[in-house]
């Protein structure tokens, strides 16, 4: 992004009840796109981003790093052509400490080149008697391979559900 690019909140909502996804749209007008969730879980699950519920032309690559009470912490690097792209797969959620997703979609909108997603990950699970005892981090690069604007974006559980509280905040970014 270029310097003097402005955010605008599109949209912010926190989920009342249990829900297997998270249905975005009615961002138009916007040169990037940016998705915060802040969300609960109460079991391990990877996740799924799709684009205007395709399921097919997704590539991307991803730098996985957790550590728990062993003090080596594990990286690994992977490959993915899945249908819809996988993050957040292996930390063992909390209904009560929240995971963070932080999605970054330039050029969106536009209609001459495939789209590109970057999504950071985060998530310490942790009790009062055990700080810290568990922390992911994932960084992803996802390449839809489709020349379609954007219009719609659904971030879907593979196992179970984003818990009550769950937040989604969307913000538009326009150059200056």
């Amino acid at each position: 992004m270029a310097a003097g690019n402005t955010y605008t909140q599109i949209s912010s909502q926190t989920l009342a009840s249990a829900a297997t996804g998270l249905s975005l749209s009615g961002f138009g007008g916007y040169t990037d796109l940016r998705i915060v969730v802040t969300f609960y879980k109460g079991t391990s699950s990877g996740d799924f981003i799709q684009f205007n519920n395709s399921s097919t032309g997704y590539e991307g690559w991803y730098l996985h790093s957790f550590s728990s009470s062993n003090p080596s912490p594990v990286r690994s690097v992977y490959y993915t052509t899945s249908p819809a792209y996988t993050y957040g797969a292996w930390t063992p959620f909390s209904t009560s400490v929240p995971s963070f997703y932080d999605i970054y979609i330039p050029y969106y909108s536009t209609t001459s080149t495939y789209k590109y997603a970057f999504i950071n990950f985060g998530s310490t699970v942790s009790g009062p008697n055990n700080p810290g005892q568990y922390r992911e981090k994932d960084s992803n690069q996802i390449q839809w391979k489709d020349t379609s604007a954007i219009t719609s974006v659904y971030i879907y559980s593979g196992a179970n559900s984003f818990a009550a509280g769950t937040r989604v905040d969307v913000y538009g970014i326009t150059e200056a």
